[in-house]
């Protein structure tokens, strides 16, 4: 026989589970996936100015960005693009960098795409200010998005 201590306890086990089972979530939380964007790949290019033979290298995949050149310069980070001005933003945070007193720095940079397969990018040095237009004295990247 049960006693009145153990039938308690199995009827408190009993409603917990029928409350459990009854209050199953419809809407499962999902992990964080980060949002691809239309950034996504490999773009390379030169200054647009036709004068500095840098050739500059952009890997970006979800937030990650990887910018590399045929000089030394290097950086690796992750980005955010500002979508709330009108003006296209994106802002970089240096993770690594050929120099690590970059490491930190953030990248302001505004950009635009034509055509769907050319990134026209204009920044300045890693903590420096956004440029205020891509007609400013900046240079301006001009990438094409790699098959």
């Amino acid at each position: 026989m049960f006693s009145l201590k153990t039938s308690g306890i199995m009827t408190f086990l009993m409603t917990a589970s029928i409350t459990l089972i009854s209050c199953k979530s419809t809407n499962p939380v999902k992990p964080s996936v980060p949002v691809k964007t239309v950034l996504e790949g490999t773009w390379v290019g030169r200054n647009r100015d036709g004068i500095d033979q840098t050739e500059y290298t952009y890997k970006m995949a979800f937030d990650s960005i990887y910018i590399d050149t045929n000089t030394l310069e290097k950086y690796r980070g992750t980005f955010t693009l500002d979508t709330t001005m009108s003006s296209r933003q994106i802002n970089i945070i240096v993770t690594k960098s050929s120099t690590n007193s970059d490491v930190g720095k953030k990248i302001p940079a505004l950009y635009t795409i034509s055509g769907g397969n050319i990134l026209l990018i204009t920044a300045n040095s890693p903590g420096s200010q956004r440029p205020p237009n891509m007609d400013s004295p900046v240079p301006v990247l001009s990438l094409t998005l790699q098959e």
